[in-house]
């Protein structure tokens, strides 16, 4: 097996192509989880967050933080910005529809991302990428 087909390694996909490049104009290698390790992942989420679970948000959030800090740090070093975007954006739905059940859509305005991610505590993937720290620390952000 050659590099340039690809291939999958500790849940990571790895291959050659328009990812990190190494040089000027050439093509680099990238790595990305793997689509099983998103659905575990989320799966994971799923789980701490079903419907029927009465805890008080807190708890939820003390219960889901870990999950979502562990496989953040464990793939922050890939190329994942967009990836961790896409699912700081499902867990959020995610906590709204557990919060408000059939209402999920009206979560925005009684429970904001900013009150969440600030007040509540909740981990923001991108936060840990390295390169996004220092960003969000002059945002003002400090989880």
């Amino acid at each position: 097996m050659h590099v340039s087909q690809g291939f999958e390694f500790l849940g990571y996909k790895i291959g050659r192509g328009k990812g990190l490049r190494f040089k000027q104009g050439g093509m680099g290698l990238y790595a990305i989880p793997r689509q099983r390790s998103v659905d575990r992942f989320k799966d994971k989420v799923r789980a701490l967050t079903r419907r029927r679970i009465a805890v008080p948000l807190e708890e939820l959030i003390h219960a889901v933080n870990p999950v979502i800090r562990g496989w953040g740090m464990y793939f922050r070093r890939a190329n994942v910005r967009r990836l961790f975007n896409r699912l700081n954006r499902w867990i959020v739905r995610r906590i709204w529809g557990w919060r408000f059940k059939r209402w999920a859509n009206a979560g925005w305005r009684t429970l904001p991302e900013t009150r969440l991610y600030g007040e509540y505590g909740l981990v923001n993937l991108l936060q840990l990428i390295p390169s996004m720290r220092d960003y969000y620390r002059q945002k003002g952000y400090t989880h």
